[in-house]
């Protein structure tokens, strides 16, 4: 996230098994920037996807978190392995989805900096946590 504060934007990298990638208005508006963000953005935090997704990028760019599964009609589970696949001319090095209602509770990291992002299911049963560093995203 910009040192700034919060700046939300929809979805510029992110899979729906329906439509593919949704992201070509944002990709040719990035295009301007050669394909990157702004300069300080650690984090990028989106819904319109209604399910919930996370990929980190081979390119180290920050990762996407896309959050649309908070009460919503959900769009289709996604059956696909992350790793490896292409999204915006980018190379997904790690990537997950939840298929089912819930919420998201972001907290800084511990030492070191970083951010842990913890899922639970609508009932506020915990469901998993990913570690954000680095522009990388591991879940667990």
């Amino acid at each position: 996230m910009p040192s700034g504060g919060v700046h939300p934007i929809t979805v510029v990298w992110g899979f729906n098994q329906a439509w593919g990638t949704i992201t070509d208005a944002l990709q040719q508006a990035l295009q301007a920037r050669r394909g990157t963000l702004p300069e300080g953005i650690e984090l990028v935090l989106s819904g319109h996807i209604h399910l919930w997704e996370v990929l980190s990028f081979a390119d180290q760019r920050p990762p996407q978190f896309v959050l649309g599964n908070g009460g919503t009609l959900l769009s289709e589970p996604l059956t696909i392995q992350f790793a490896g696949q292409q999204i915006g001319g980018l190379e997904v090095k790690r990537g997950r989805s939840y298929h089912g209602w819930g919420y998201t509770r972001f907290a800084p990291g511990d030492t070191g900096g970083g951010w842990t992002a913890t899922v639970y299911d609508f009932t506020g049963g915990l469901l998993f946590s990913c570690r954000v560093k680095a522009a990388d995203v591991d879940c667990r």
